[in-house]
């Protein structure tokens, strides 16, 4: 992804929070805290795409092994 891709958005954060950031992207290998932001976003997105996997798969799987 190129940066003339991005948009620029105001982001509301409690100070906690930013200081997390401050103090964690450059451990996470970011060069920035926007990278470091985006990942985490990113990542709770797997997160969220995983469990609605998870809840529609699961029924299934329970569903199968007692029909055995």
């Amino acid at each position: 992804m190129s940066f003339q891709n991005k948009v620029k958005f105001p982001l509301w954060a409690y100070p906690e929070t930013l200081k997390d950031v401050e103090v964690h992207y450059k451990n996470d290998n970011c060069k920035s805290q926007s990278e470091f932001i985006e990942k985490a976003i990113k990542f709770y997105v797997g997160y969220l795409d995983e469990e609605k996997s998870v809840n529609y798969i699961s029924p299934m799987i329970t569903e199968i092994v007692n029909n055995t």
